[in-house]
């Protein structure tokens, strides 16, 4: 189970919205939270890292996640990494209730 203290830690306010910050697990059996670890959720994507499937699949898993339309989150750091920044445009409150919310899906 996440905690909402260890969702307090991937969190960063900014000016419209939250960065959230993310270690993807791609080609995973499905696409699911995994917990926290050194300041990142750990996330893992069903799809395969092959020319960005598995960034878009992110984006659609989190937006899901948020109950909003996938121009709530946008990729701003780490396409080519596991390690990712995401910018999210909802309140803290908001982010953290439903990604609490979600452990485990």
């Amino acid at each position: 189970m996440i905690t909402i203290e260890e969702l307090e830690s991937v969190l960063l306010d900014c000016r419209d919205g939250v960065s959230l910050s993310v270690q993807v697990k791609p080609g995973a059996a499905r696409s699911r939270l995994r917990g926290v670890s050194q300041g990142r959720l750990l996330i893992d994507i069903r799809q395969k890292a092959l020319e960005g499937e598995a960034n878009e699949a992110l984006i659609a898993f989190i937006a899901n996640l948020l109950g909003k339309g996938r121009g709530s989150v946008t990729l701003t750091r780490g396409a080519r990494s596991r390690m990712k920044t995401l910018h999210l445009l909802v309140s803290r409150q908001e982010a953290l209730l439903a990604l609490a919310g979600a452990d485990g899906k």
